[in-house]
């Protein structure tokens, strides 16, 4: 169905290209943490996605570890947005890695990577121009200069660590017993209001900043070279994340009881996503002795990303159903 194909790439475009901008004016600290609540909403969404599809067809669709390795290899590439978009800023992050992400993901379908079967459009000479087209986008992108800013904007005029004034500051240290609120981190006080307890959890959330702007402290030129690699390899993660998926469905007779149809491979995408995401912030809370850098004020904005993300990623699931791989 070339029309449902089209519509859902359309839908596609749009929430990729947006997914982020619920969380822009948010703290997101080194982005390991904000990766794995956005995770947690493209899990949510699958889990809708599974039971929908148990409730209209004949049983639920077959969960394929294979799969699950795809989204593995999509987190390990969501991991890098963060300093991407610290160093080179979000409009230029997205032309990098996107046109990266198109060259891989069509070479992949076109000649056959990864025990794909090859592909072949009735048109390959508008094919290829595409192609080109895609290659001049990403190499002219490389000599963009960014304009991102050294500090990134709360939205509510406070300082970096989130409050407004030195008084605020020594006022919160200061508060009795309970929870106190220092911005972007809570901070929990034992029940006897020990001082020190509090302003000891404010040196961490101070040295959790300082962790932050490590990227945005480098010359320009080192921001930009970093934020440049960073979304190309990023990029191409995210064009071969679809191959383990395709490969099932190119090779129904490896893969008995497996799904016939992309979009069936949703669920246990989506696992490989969250469970990989899992598995990088565990060992971020153990690299960061058990004081990972945790941003409240961000987790509704990254379930919102996260599932604007995993509605765009269903729709491709689609439209390489009904576009070929090649294509879509």
């Amino acid at each position: 169905n070339i029309s449902l194909g089209l519509i859902c790439a359309a839908v596609s475009v749009l929430f990729f290209g947006s997914n982020f901008i619920p969380t822009k004016v948010y703290k997101t600290g080194d982005g390991v943490f904000f990766q794995w609540v956005l995770c947690t909403g493209i899990l949510l969404t699958g889990t809708v996605c599974f039971l929908i599809q148990c409730t209209m067809g004949a049983s639920c669709p077959a969960f394929e570890p294979l799969a699950v390795l795809g989204g593995a290899i999509w987190c390990t590439g969501n991991m890098m947005v963060v300093p991407v978009v610290k160093t080179i800023g979000l409009s230029l992050g997205l032309v990098i890695w996107g046109s990266a992400n198109l060259i891989m993901g069509w070479a992949s379908g076109k000649f056959g990577f990864f025990g794909l079967k090859p592909e072949s459009v009735p048109n390959p000479a508008l094919n290829y121009v595409g192609v080109v087209v895609a290659i001049c986008s990403l190499v002219l992108s490389v000599f963009v200069r960014p304009t991102v800013g050294r500090g990134e904007p709360e939205g509510d005029g406070e300082d970096e660590l989130g409050f407004d004034s030195d008084d605020d500051k020594l006022e919160q240290a200061l508060v009795p017993p309970g929870a106190a609120d220092f911005g972007q981190g809570v901070i929990n006080t034992d029940g006897g209001g020990d001082t020190r307890s509090v302003l000891s959890e404010l040196e961490h959330v101070a040295e959790a900043d300082q962790q932050e702007l490590f990227l945005t402290k480098l010359p320009r030129w080192q921001q930009q070279i970093v934020g440049v690699t960073l979304s190309i390899v990023s990029g191409l993660l995210y064009g071969v994340n679809f191959d383990p998926p395709q490969y099932i469905v190119d090779h129904p007779a490896d893969f008995p009881g497996a799904p016939k149809q992309p979009v069936e491979l949703v669920f246990s995408h989506f696992v490989g996503i969250w469970m990989a995401s899992t598995v990088y912030f565990l060992a971020y809370a153990v690299y960061m002795r058990n004081k990972p850098a945790v941003y409240p004020r961000v987790i509704l904005p990254a379930i919102v990303s996260g599932v604007m993300w995993a509605i765009a990623d269903i729709c491709w699931f689609i439209a390489n159903a009904n576009l070929q791989f090649v294509v879509s």
